[in-house]
């Protein structure tokens, strides 16, 4: 990895490394090409949106039981998820939270250019 990587894009390929496996702060700053205490830092800030898990050697992973990685899908593609999951939840008497949340960040989608 180039030590030209931006802040933005770091956190990125920070978020996918520890999706795949768990790292030490010094085994991905030398992946990552920064120090160890950069790698520190983007850690704290990753574990405000997303869960993690440390093992017993001090590797840090991304929960992957409480957390589902980012799917990149097309307009068509969203609207064929969201249009049965509304009917879904005019029908569905139990979940309406979690179902109404999941629907309200597909219309989002949607209705980015």
């Amino acid at each position: 990895m180039s030590k030209g990587l931006n802040r933005a894009d770091r956190l990125e390929e920070m978020r996918r490394l520890y999706h795949q496996r768990a790292y030490t702060d010094i085994e991905l700053a030398e992946r990552l090409g920064v120090d160890r205490t950069t790698v520190y830092k983007d850690r704290i800030l990753l574990e405000e949106e997303t869960p993690f898990l440390k093992d017993d050697e001090g590797r840090y992973r991304i929960d992957r039981t409480k957390f589902i990685s980012s799917v990149l899908v097309n307009v068509r593609e969203a609207l064929s998820l969201y249009l049965p999951a509304r009917r879904a939840s005019q029908q569905t008497p139990s979940g309406q939270r979690d179902m109404a949340v999941a629907l309200e960040k597909l219309a989002l989608a949607l209705r980015q250019p």
